[in-house]
């Protein structure tokens, strides 16, 4: 029997869960160990001047990549090994969608996120003051360039992420749900786990997206690569050089060419094997791809929807005639009363009277 959708919808959401689980799990040891370590400086008196507000900005600054980093580390092992459960048989590779593709859709992928990032910022310059006062207060946490924060943004982040919405959400989605649906539900999703209202909406777009590109590539390293280089332009955006460079540039030229060469990227990369790829699921995706579909009742299938009959069968696809010998997986020949076996191929049916 095939299961319901929201079967399919729940399983996505418990790998939601296990993500933003696994934020709070390396939070709390973190946490408290860096609480210690402040409360043990303001004893000592190193910390007697700090504000309350500063010490929680304080220890924000400092615990935030350890935080972000375990919690990447620990949601990569549990997805993984969640992944690799629902199917032993396969390689780890093709559990987690690890498929390759045209190395000349390398660079095609990474712009597709620079240029994302670009026509961001160009938006970003139109919108209120008002509205960016609390975004620039969460993109504040950010503004580190440590090299843990770096390597939090630019590495952990695509990777983790990637592999939690895309290789085992959008996975699950597509088994219950359209193409389209299933898109735009794990782009809520990768929406939804940013928290802040811009980052949310912004985020839906590059989680559509991306959604776009996986189902084209059927690659999660795909995505990775978009995820790289959105992240990636971010990070720079962080150098005071970098930042100052690009806000000199117009903000209409900012939305043009970072949406024009957006389109441009994302249509070499449909354009590669063509859109049909869209809609085409692989075989794993389909709930039951091993059952047992027959046309006519004489018309045999095996295990792997092939069509099975023995030497001298009808002709695919033609009902039951005596003499042709098409057996069943239980030795049974269509039509033939429970126990009467069929004789092999060449050998005259029982006349029956």
């Amino acid at each position: 029997m095939r299961k319901s959708r929201w079967v399919y919808f729940w399983k996505a959401v418990l790998y939601v869960g296990i993500f933003l689980a696994m934020q709070i799990i390396a939070a709390i040891p973190v946490g408290i160990w860096y609480g210690m370590k402040i409360s043990m400086e303001i004893v000592q008196g190193g910390g007697a001047s700090l504000t309350p507000a500063d010490l929680i900005q304080d220890m924000m600054d400092g615990i935030l990549p350890f935080v972000l980093i375990i919690s990447d580390v620990l949601a990569l092992i549990v997805v993984t090994l969640l992944l690799k459960r629902e199917k032993p048989k396969r390689s780890l590779a093709a559990a987690l969608s690890l498929n390759g593709f045209s190395p000349w859709l390398i660079l095609p992928l990474i712009f597709v996120g620079v240029f994302m990032n670009l026509a961001v910022e160009g938006v970003f310059s139109y919108l209120p003051e008002s509205w960016l006062q609390s975004y620039g207060e969460s993109s504040s946490l950010l503004d580190s360039m440590s090299p843990l924060m770096i390597v939090s943004t630019v590495v952990m982040a695509p990777l983790t992420e990637e592999l939690v919405f895309r290789a085992a959400v959008m996975t699950r989605l597509r088994r219950g749900f359209s193409w389209a649906a299933a898109i735009l539900i794990q782009a809520a999703f990768f929406a939804v786990c940013h928290g802040q209202l811009l980052w949310m909406t912004y985020t839906f777009a590059l989680g559509a997206l991306m959604g776009v590109i996986w189902m084209q590539t059927k690659s999660t390293w795909a995505t990775i690569l978009v995820h790289f280089g959105f992240n990636g332009l971010s990070a720079l955006l962080m150098m005071e050089n970098v930042s100052e460079f690009f806000e000199a540039i117009p903000a209409p030229v900012l939305v043009g060419v970072g949406f024009g060469m957006t389109a441009c990227c994302v249509a070499a990369v449909l354009l590669q094997g063509g859109t049909d790829n869209i809609r085409t699921p692989y075989a794993w995706e389909d709930p039951e791809p091993y059952v047992q579909r027959a046309p006519f009742p004489s018309q045999n299938y095996s295990p792997y929807a092939q069509p099975y009959a023995a030497p001298n069968a009808a002709p695919y696809g033609q009902p039951y005639m005596p003499g042709y010998g098409v057996q069943t997986p239980y030795g049974q020949a269509p039509g033939s009363l429970p126990g009467q076996n069929f004789p092999p191929a060449g050998q005259e049916p029982p006349r029956e009277g």
